[in-house]
């Protein structure tokens, strides 16, 4: 039985929440945000409520990779440690996953998007998975430490404005804005702060594994959903606060059920955007950890189809792309950039069924190809 199916699930609903953005993305009206700080997820061509509903779930997106990418690698080193590998053959482990991730950014990512300088989402986890090659030695405790300090002093260290690079600084200037996230084009999520969402989901993991297998589903589950709900507490008290140091976007008087409420900064995230999401991931891992975790647990039928997903979440990651943009160019939406020419939210909905349903196959064969040849594919 698999001590921890919830991550899988919970990784597994994440992808399937992130096709929907990519979906509208590529056929419905969705023009891109301009490039200003703060970067809000509002766009304007998200003209009802509904709209802005659909494209604001997507927030949990980024933040669940990361936590969910420090939590998996952690349990994952734990077990290798326990299981007698050498500390020389874990360090490699990680490095070529760490590689593997960046390069995976550069070259096949990069047709999809062409942007020439580019670091996008896989290549900031494989920086995350590279720094703990040193930062796995510090204590456990000190690791979530780091990890909040990471998340909550963002504003310090983090831009106020977009600037483009300069050619007499151009390595120093890139070097800036991978690493803190002084924002260029192509450069959304920068090392710094993500890496605090990396930290804590590898402290989490740590204390996770270390629990007895018996006892430690209702433990954990509360510790996740309690620990979770104190994280949504806290992002909407300083998001109805107003104060600017944890969320620079204004609320213009929205109250919080309106989507206003829950526009924040992402490009670098703030303090509130990075407690509330993952506040709601923790919580709806508990709630997984609960229903589906344990000896005793019967695993139904839609978790196991979800966990197809988030086991080959890489997989999934990269080849949905290039099916969003076949489907894009068999409906002549490859790229249109004119919304009247667009197609409709709802047509968009009911293509991303469609990849959904397409997804699932190649997924489930591709994961049991990849534990076929795991000692290649397991780094994929």
């Amino acid at each position: 039985m698999n001590r921890y199916l919830s991550i899988d699930v919970l990784r597994g609903v994440i992808m399937i929440i992130m096709a929907l953005d990519h979906v509208i993305g590529a056929i419905a009206v969705h023009p891109a945000p301009e490039i200003s700080l703060p970067g809000s997820f509002y766009f304007k061509g998200y003209t009802s409520d509904a709209q802005q509903w659909s494209r604001l779930l997507t927030h949990l997106c980024a933040p669940g990779f990361q936590l969910l990418a420090g939590m998996g690698l952690a349990i994952s080193v734990v077990r290798a440690t326990k299981a007698g590998t050498s500390q020389g053959k874990i360090t490699l482990d990680l490095l070529i996953r760490g590689v593997v991730l960046i390069l995976a950014d550069f070259i096949i990512m990069y047709p999809i998007f062409k942007v020439t300088i580019f670091f996008m989402v896989l290549a900031c986890i494989g920086s995350c998975t590279l720094c703990f090659l040193v930062l796995r030695w510090l204590p456990r405790d000190l690791i979530g430490i780091v990890g909040l300090a990471i998340i909550f002093l963002a504003p310090v260290y983090g831009p106020t404005a977009f600037t483009q690079l300069t050619g007499e600084r151009y390595l120093l200037d890139i070097w800036t804005k991978v690493g803190f996230g002084k924002g260029s084009l192509g450069i959304f999520y920068p090392i710094l702060p993500w890496l605090g969402i990396f930290a804590v989901g590898w402290w989490m993991g740590l204390k996770l594994f270390e629990q007895p297998a018996e006892a430690s589903v209702t433990r954990s589950a509360r510790m996740f959903t309690y620990t979770g709900l104190a994280c949504v507490i806290l992002g909407m008290v300083l998001r109805m606060s107003g104060w600017t140091y944890a969320e620079a976007l204004p609320l213009n008087g929205a109250d919080n059920m309106q989507p206003a409420f829950w526009q924040f900064t992402k490009y670098p995230p703030s303090i509130v955007f990075m407690t509330l999401t993952v506040g709601i991931l923790l919580m709806l891992l508990g709630l997984f950890r609960w229903l589906l975790d344990g000896p005793d647990k019967t695993i139904p039928l839609w978790a196991n189809v979800v966990a197809v997903y988030g086991r080959t979440a890489f997989f999934y990651f990269i080849a949905h792309f290039y099916l969003i943009g076949v489907i894009a160019l068999f409906l002549g939406q490859e790229g249109v950039t004119n919304p009247d020419l667009k197609l409709s939210f709802g047509m968009a909905y009911f293509i991303w069924i469609v990849v959904l349903f397409i997804m699932f196959p190649l997924c489930y064969f591709y994961d049991r190809l990849r534990q076929r040849y795991r000692k290649v594919l397991r780094y994929f």
